[in-house]
This record gives C-alpha cells, sequence and structure tokens, in this order.
C-alpha cells in the first residue's frame, strides 16, 4: 500500500512539473534549474522539442543512479522520467 503512494504521489508530481514547464516557462522563456531546465535552454538554443531533450539528458543520470541507489529508488526514477517527458508535449 505504501508503494502505491509512492506511485500515486510521483504521478502527480510528474504532471504538474509537466503542466508547469508548458504552461508557465516555456512561454515567459524562463530556464528553471534541474534537468527541466537545461532541456528549456536547449529547446532555447536548438528548437528541439524540450520533451526529447529532457529523455536525452535523464538517460546518463538514469543509469548513473543504478550504480548508487537501490533498485526501489531507481525504478522510482525510472518511472518519474518516463512520466515526465511525454506529459511536456500536452501544451
Amino acid at each position: 500500500m505504501k508503494e502505491l503512494k509512492n506511485i500515486i504521489l510521483i504521478s502527480l508530481g510528474s504532471y504538474l512539473l509537466a503542466f508547469g514547464v508548458t504552461f508557465f516557462l516555456i512561454p515567459v522563456n524562463i530556464a528553471t534549474g534541474g534537468t527541466p531546465g537545461i532541456s528549456i535552454i536547449f529547446h532555447y538554443l536548438t528548437g528541439i522539442p524540450t520533451s526529447l531533450t529532457m529523455v536525452l539528458i535523464n538517460i546518463p543520470l538514469v543509469l548513473a543512479g543504478l550504480k548508487f541507489t537501490c533498485l526501489c529508488t531507481w525504478l522510482r526514477s525510472i518511472l518519474q522520467a518516463n512520466e515526465l517527458s511525454p506529459n511536456l508535449t500536452i501544451g
């Protein structure tokens, strides 16, 4: 039951972050910190969609996470990355 709660909260957080990036940050040309910010900057410089750059940036980070975190935390990271990137295209 606890893991189901974690999955629901991770999903909700991913949707809220995608909403904020898509409808608030990108339209007013603001880059935030972390992988969303780096993805927004790449979008501004190259025109490549933010969702694609987010996936490309997350790949090495997720692989590194496998080495430095437990399997459960790594799987949660995969869940978050897989939910956030596609939701950035909702705008």
